[in-house]
């Protein structure tokens, strides 16, 4: 139809702005700038009249009540739920389920229909718009749950933390289950946003007592994962995976919680069945990088490349390529890092080039490139941490104490333990070994997944004459490799 022929050629604009761009000289990227501005702005117009167009329907349908017409009714407005981010990914939620039509609201004829408006732009990701919207509908019908748990939601999506969090709890004493399993979910996220996440669990196991679905289960595991539970979190997953082998989110979930587990053999397998299967892209990308993040080289670069099998010029795919090839000692991984810099600039894939210079001893180069980024991107924080290791190599101790302690002030706990971690570095070349214990110290305790920081901690907690710190920190060290074991390796193509 005339319509689906009209987005089909918005989104074929897109794509060709899109990869002008990533070779355009400036002139060429300013005349794009002007198409993308152009672009945008009948994307706006068309979301105006369809709001004009849904608004005029709500409108209408109000008139009718009292009628037959099942269209007037709000019954098919469905509670919005969340699923719960976690470390490498937020999962998107499932459809949840349809509430009784009790609990929806009808608009008085020739009162404007808050309730739907803002359905229209909460559907739209539109929060900001959503909430003036669902604010004036709750004023007007306060006793409505399923409008105060469309409010709810929305404030925790503008972040409006505190009030959501009322909101939900109030909402704990409806009559309606579902409308309470919403709710207890709702108070889930937010305890697992404020990496809270034993409290976290515990929402989202009152919320299953109150309704079993898919995305409460998904956010139970996340939960059990980030506390230090796996085995609980693979209970929950494995029979969301067998029940709809396409629930992406939940397959790359399991993925890492076998990882997590040591259970190899069933990482191995699913993510062969991932490989081999009609996973998409963006989610072949994902499981390459949960490989990588464990050690599993090889079968990394696998899944890159049959995500390339899709886009030849994905130079998100490329670099991964490229990184992972380097990682597994394969030269021709710097080949596939050039390629995937000629495709555009992005400051991840520059610092990883920089990461390869700076190891194979180049590092004029490996500083160029660096600072480079850091002029564009002043708080890139894997950019400040390289910067610290040449600033240091070069004696310039002084300048890569003021970076490190720039990254200990950043707002993310990973860059805070990168800080601690270099500064630890520095006070133990230093002789201060005590200073160096306790950065170590506070760099693991932020980022437990900085395996190597449990070996230096436990040589600062050693040189200290605290053996018994040193044990526990080496001790750990053994646990977190034998968790992420990669399988064996197998010889290249």
């Amino acid at each position: 139809m005339l319509l689906d022929a009209f987005f089909d050629a918005m989104l074929e604009s897109l794509a060709r702005i899109e990869q002008a761009w990533a070779t355009g000289d400036p002139a060429t990227r300013a005349r794009l700038a002007e198409d993308l501005a152009a672009l945008r702005a009948l994307h706006d117009r068309v979301i105006d009249r369809w709001l004009e167009v849904e608004e005029a329907l709500c409108l209408f349908e109000g008139s009718m009540r009292g009628s037959a017409a099942p269209a007037a009714k709000e019954a098919d407005a469905s509670p919005p739920t969340a699923a719960l981010p976690h470390a490498e990914k937020a999962g998107d939620a499932p459809p949840s389920a349809t509430p009784p039509s009790s609990g929806s609201p009808e608009t008085a004829a020739g009162e404007p229909p808050w309730f739907r408006q803002g359905l229209g732009y909460f559907n739209l990701f539109m929060f900001d718009k959503a909430e003036v919207c669902f604010r004036r509908a709750v004023a007007e019908h306060p006793g409505e749950a399923v409008i105060r748990l469309f409010l709810a939601c929305t404030l925790l999506y503008n972040g409006a933390w505190a009030e959501a969090a009322e909101r939900f709890t109030e909402l704990l004493q409806a009559p309606d289950a579902t409308v309470r399993a919403a709710s207890w979910n709702g108070l889930g996220c937010l305890a697992g946003m404020r990496g809270q996440f034993q409290e976290a669990r515990d929402c989202f196991r009152e919320a299953l007592r109150c309704q079993n679905t898919p995305v409460v289960r998904y956010n139970l595991a996340t939960a059990l994962l980030h506390s230090g539970s796996p085995a609980e979190a693979i209970a929950l997953l494995h029979p969301l995976v067998e029940e709809n082998p396409r629930d992406w989110d939940a397959a790359v979930l399991l993925l890492r919680a076998y990882l997590r587990a040591g259970r190899r053999e069933d990482a191995e397998r699913l993510w062969s069945r991932l490989l081999a299967g009609q996973s998409p892209p963006a989610v072949l990308k994902q499981v390459a990088a949960c490989l990588e993040a464990n050690g599993w080289y090889g079968a990394a670069a696998d899944c890159y490349r049959a995500a390339l099998a899709y886009n030849r010029k994905d130079a998100e795919a490329l670099h991964g390529l490229g990184w992972t090839l380097w990682l597994a000692g394969r030269p021709e991984g710097m080949g596939y890092l050039r390629k995937a810099l000629s495709l555009g600039r992005h400051p991840d894939h520059q610092f990883s080039y920089a990461w390869v210079l700076l190891h194979g001893g180049d590092d004029r180069e490996a500083e160029r490139v660096v600072r480079g980024i850091l002029d564009r991107h002043p708080d890139h924080v894997l950019g400040l941490s390289t910067l610290v290791i040449l600033l240091a190599r070069r004696g310039e101790r002084k300048k890569a104490r003021v970076l490190c302690e720039k990254l200990r002030v950043q707002p993310t706990r990973t860059a805070q333990a990168l800080g601690f971690y270099h500064a630890g570095h520095l006070a133990l070349t230093d002789g201060a070994f005590a200073e160096a214990a306790r950065c170590f110290d506070r760099a693991v305790a932020l980022n437990p997944a900085l395996v190597e920081g449990y070996v230096y901690q436990g040589l600062a907690h050693l040189l200290n004459h605290d053996v018994p710190g040193a044990r526990r920190a080496w001790e750990q060290y053994l646990a977190s490799v034998h968790a992420s074991a990669p399988p064996p390796a197998t010889p290249p193509a």
